[in-house]
């Protein structure tokens, strides 16, 4: 997923640094919806308007959301490390799409 990110945001004139930032996010979600999610997982990612939208969905019932986590938890740390990369993100309704965005400006380097 990581190379698939970097590929297709870089074709876009996406800034290395969000690049980064993004590889990680898809990375976190995409590990949270196949631990807690099962079945099928599915990504989505787009590059416009100064923004890049990562959505990424799962089979579960049970809606995303951060926990808090001992100091020497292995695990659980995910969605906590989501939210101080991206600028926003939300749970669809029904529980099964984080949606999220992270913005960025100027050209690539």
């Amino acid at each position: 997923m990581r190379r698939a990110t970097r590929t297709f945001l870089s074709q876009r004139g996406v800034p290395d640094a969000t690049i980064e930032d993004a590889e990680l996010v898809v990375s976190e979600l995409v590990t949270n919806a196949i631990q807690h999610g099962g079945g099928e997982v599915r990504v989505a990612i787009s590059a416009s308007n100064g923004s890049v939208q990562i959505s990424v969905t799962d089979a579960s019932a049970t809606p995303a959301r951060p926990r808090q986590v001992d100091v020497d938890s292995e695990s659980g740390r995910g969605l906590t490390l989501v939210t101080f990369i991206v600028s926003c993100w939300k749970v669809s309704a029904d529980g099964t799409t984080v949606h999220c965005a992270l913005p960025f400006s100027g050209c690539a380097s």
